[in-house]
């Protein structure tokens, strides 16, 4: 029987104006995975993303950053699944999440969408909340700054060793896809 291709999701938001903000940490991620493991992206606009394809632990393994904004990531990621015939299961997506501490790593293989609405347009195209995520903490927003206003803000510079360390772990986990995958908390 052969094994279907495992599809890895980026979350993020296309263009130079989002480049290293919080809602980007799922780009940041899966670019460094790429870059490592000799990946090369392709635009392709039927798509509304952008795909790279390789191999990984004699896998196929199709990466994927959507080029729509996040609340519509659901739409290119459905499409990409159909196109390549991937099912919920053989699927990871990287997002941010606000609710963990800069420099944690939550794996999960299923749940809501925590109110990230990158991943509840996946959930609501695909029709699953089974799926693998790997969520990178970005820290909450401080008090006086709305949520929307706080993930679309860069890195503060003092904070790029953190996030460029939880990245590289995020991109150390895919490299051991799918076999040793568990539901874990990390902190780098």
């Amino acid at each position: 029987m052969e094994t279907s291709a495992m599809l890895i999701v980026g979350l993020g938001n296309p263009g130079k104006d989002y480049e290293r903000t919080r809602h980007n940490a799922g780009f940041m991620a899966i670019d460094v995975f790429a870059k490592a493991n000799g990946f090369r992206w392709k635009h392709e606009p039927t798509l509304r993303a952008n795909i790279a394809e390789g191999n990984v632990n004699d896998r196929k393994v199709i990466l994927m950053k959507s080029t729509t904004f996040m609340n519509a990531s659901g739409e290119a990621v459905r499409l990409v699944m159909d196109r390549f015939h991937v099912n919920a299961k053989s699927m990871i997506v990287l997002s941010d999440d606000v609710a963990l501490a800069l420099g944690s790593l939550r794996v999960r293989s299923e749940g809501g969408a925590g109110g990230h609405n990158g991943l509840k347009s996946i959930i609501q195209h695909i029709g699953s909340q089974i799926f693998w995520r790997i969520k990178l903490g970005v820290n909450p927003p401080p008090e006086n700054v709305s949520l929307e206003t706080y993930v679309l803000n860069r890195f503060m510079k003092e904070e790029h060793g953190v996030i460029d360390r939880a990245v590289a772990k995020a991109g150390e986990i895919l490299g051991s896809v799918p076999e040793s995958l568990i539901e874990t908390t990390y902190t780098v």
